[in-house]
């Protein structure tokens, strides 16, 4: 635990900050955990559905948008039409997104992407996303569209 916290105090002088005593550190170290072992939780259920749904799905596949945006996507699939499925996980009705995704979901949308890095299954560098694709967010309260 010394280690790790010690890497914080390092981090945080080098950006120019003052780190947090040992004790906060700590109590926000163990909330992060805890929050992120929730989000992880929430997105293996969500995952266990989608899968269950669309046969091709993977997990976690990097996207390009084609106007240079990179997001990661927690579950992507095709349906039988040949229709890209894209799912976000937030574990929480305030789970917040990341600035890529607030800027890269809409690209998606206006201009497609691409798949990047080795990717999985049927998604694997160079797959095109169709423009018009628009990507689910997934909370404990139902599923809506980012753009809605």
């Amino acid at each position: 635990m010394q280690s790790k916290y010690d890497e914080y105090c390092i981090r945080k002088y080098k950006a120019g900050e003052t780190p947090k005593g040992p004790l906060e550190w700590k109590e926000a170290s163990e909330k992060w955990a805890s929050l992120r072992e929730q989000g992880q939780e929430f997105s293996d259920e969500s995952f266990s559905e989608f899968s269950q749904q669309y046969e091709n799905a993977q997990r976690e596949i990097t996207i390009v948008t084609h106007e240079g945006t990179k997001v990661r996507v927690d579950a992507i699939a095709s349906d039988e039409l040949g229709n890209v499925i894209i799912q976000e996980h937030k574990s929480s009705a305030s789970a917040p997104y990341t600035p890529n995704q607030v800027k890269g979901f809409p690209e998606l949308k206006n201009s497609g992407g691409s798949v990047v890095g080795e990717g999985k299954g049927d998604f694997t560098e160079g797959y095109e996303i169709p423009c018009e694709t628009r990507v689910q967010i997934v909370r404990p309260e139902g599923i809506t569209y980012f753009d809605e």
